[in-house]
C-alpha cells in the first residue's frame, strides 16, 4: 500500500507543476488568452504572457513614450528586445493587443542600415511579397521626405507603418524564452 501512496504523491506533484506554468488558468478576452500564471513570464516585472492562436509571447507594454532609440534600449535593459511580430498569427495577436491600447507602438523592425530592407530585431529579413496585406497598408512603407526608418503599429490602420525614429512614442518589449 506504501509505494502507491508515494506514486499518488509524485502524480500530484507533476500535476502541481503544470499547474504552475500557466496550463490551467486562463483568462479569455475573444480568442486571446492571457495566461495568469507564467513561470518565466512572471518572473519579470511587468511583463505578461499573451496567446493568439499558436503565437505565445511574453511582452511588456510600455506606459510612457520614448524615440525608437530609447525604447530599444530601455527594452534592452529589461534582457528583451523591441517587439518581433513575424507571421500571421503574432500580427493578429499584435493587433487585438491593439484595441486596449489605441496609440501608436513602436515594434522592433526597421530598415536603419539600407532603405527599403526592413529587418526584424530577430536579424531576420521581412520579404517585399511579404508587405501586404499583412503588415502594411497601400500607402505604407513610404519614407515621407526620406526620414522614416523605424516601425510602428499605426493607430490609423492597425497596420505598421514607418515613421520617423526621433518622435516618441508607446512601445513593445518582447522576452525571449
Amino acid at each position: 500500500m506504501r509505494p502507491a501512496s508515494t506514486v499518488h504523491i509524485v502524480l500530484l506533484v507533476i500535476l502541481f507543476v503544470i499547474m504552475v506554468q500557466g496550463q490551467v488558468i486562463n483568462k479569455s478576452n475573444g480568442r486571446l488568452n492571457k495566461n495568469i500564471i507564467s513561470v518565466a513570464c512572471r518572473k519579470n516585472p511587468g511583463f505578461e504572457q499573451v496567446f493568439y492562436e499558436s503565437a505565445r509571447m511574453c511582452l511588456f507594454w510600455s506606459n510612457d513614450t520614448k524615440t525608437f532609440a530609447d525604447a530599444k534600449a530601455d527594452c534592452k535593459a529589461r534582457g528583451a528586445r523591441l517587439g518581433v511580430f513575424k507571421g500571421a498569427d503574432k500580427m493578429a495577436l499584435l493587433t487585438s493587443q491593439f484595441s486596449i491600447w489605441s496609440r501608436d507602438i513602436w515594434i522592433g523592425l526597421d530598415d536603419i542600415q539600407n532603405e527599403g530592407t526592413f529587418v526584424w530585431h530577430d536579424g531576420t529579413v521581412l520579404d517585399k511579397k511579404d508587405y501586404y496585406p499583412l503588415y502594411f497598408d497601400i500607402k505604407n512603407p513610404n519614407d515621407y521626405e526620406n526620414n522614416q526608418d523605424c516601425v510602428q503599429l499605426w493607430n490609423e490602420s492597425s497596420k505598421m507603418d514607418d515613421d520617423m525614429c526621433y518622435v516618441a512614442k508607446h512601445y513593445v518589449c518582447e522576452k525571449v524564452q
